[in-house]
């Protein structure tokens, strides 16, 4: 029997008339026998290469390209076309344009390539090892303290969140010495994950800003020390490895407070407000949810206020890596790639 519009219609309201029953569950659980197996794989596959190459075409919005990456990023390939309805955005009615367009369309050539914003990390980051994180530390290098943020990519809960004061010892009598026993204190205070991300630190802009020279070549020195420590250990892990890996990135300088819109000028504003909107969960296409725990939260709420501030910027760096480099996130491309902002 092919099931058409009309006998759809008559098993709902025969349903209607003996259970309480979500239509939204029937809808999805019928529509795939619309479908032959051919048609079904195929509208799965395709679906599936438009994730990866991160193509919008067969009707797909940059939205619901987005939450398919995300549905696959956490659950793995497509199995059957029910997966598909439960995907925000991809409910039966826009489903089944999709799936007409993409049946329709053997050998598409039309279709628009999200604009990629190359440059944001540093060093380059290989689709091999972009399939096998998990994990990523966040850490902020602030003048006064350092804070981390570790999260667990696939799922958005943050595993640890934390800082460190170092106002009393990172100023301008700071030597080498001290700068080492500062980042092994980092070092041994982060928890295990599979990268480290840290804002780049360019050497051009050193004279520039309300920042002495000095703090400002301390702190690169700092992430140097850091960088170094965890790629030691990385490869001591990795004996079989036959060229040494690295596991610490870098994002271009300000790109965090860009994607947030905590810029004025060149220098960033508070970013205690969005990491609130971040907690509270309110809806915001630029990044996916955030989980955290009441404990790490209080112990969060409890601190002065220039930590707090300070642990913002290691949160907003952990979910930028995740949202420009790990999912690609459409919004978030666009946001970074204007050339200026002129309000936040």
């Amino acid at each position: 029997m092919k099931w058409t519009g009309h006998n759809m219609k008559c098993i709902f309201s025969q349903l209607k008339n003996k259970i309480s029953i979500n239509p939204y569950y029937c809808t999805s659980f019928l529509q795939p026998h619309q479908y032959s197996e051919e048609e079904q794989k195929k509208i799965l596959e395709t679906l599936q290469l438009c994730a990866e190459e991160n193509l919008s075409r067969y009707h797909l919005t940059e939205k619901k390209l987005l939450n398919i990456k995300q549905f696959l990023k956490t659950h793995g390939k497509f199995t059957n076309l029910d997966e598909i309805f439960t995907i925000d955005g991809m409910g039966p009615q826009s489903s089944s344009l999709i799936f007409k367009s993409i049946l329709n369309n053997d050998n598409p050539l039309a279709g628009t390539k999200l604009k990629r914003v190359t440059g944001l990390l540093t060093p380059s980051f290989d689709k091999i090892k972009h399939k096998k994180i998990e994990f990523v530390t966040g850490i902020n290098i602030g003048f006064n303290a350092i804070s981390w943020t570790t999260l667990n990519c696939r799922n958005g809960e943050i595993i640890d969140f934390n800082v460190q004061d170092k106002s009393s010892i990172f100023d301008k009598k700071c030597n080498i010495h001290s700068i080492y026993e500062i980042a092994d204190e980092i070092y041994k205070s982060l928890p295990d994950s599979d990268i480290c991300i840290m804002e780049n630190i360019t050497w051009s802009n050193l004279g520039g800003g309300q920042i002495s020279p000095a703090l400002q070549v301390q702190r690169a020195l700092l992430a140097t020390a850091i960088m170094t420590m965890f790629n030691i250990q990385n490869n001591v892990n990795s004996p079989d490895e036959e060229y040494p890996t690295n596991c610490v990135y870098f994002l271009r300088p300000l790109v965090a407070a860009r994607l947030f819109k905590t810029l004025v000028g060149s220098e960033k504003v508070s970013a205690q407000n969005i990491a609130i909107n971040i907690f509270q969960k309110v809806p915001d296409e630029r990044y996916s949810d955030v989980t955290i725990s009441t404990e790490l939260y209080g112990n969060y709420n409890s601190l002065e206020g220039f930590l707090k501030e300070n642990m913002c910027w290691s949160l907003l760096l952990v979910i930028a890596f995740r949202e420009l480099i790990l999912l690609n996130n459409p919004k978030a491309l666009a946001i970074v790639s204007q050339r200026s902002i002129k309000k936040v």
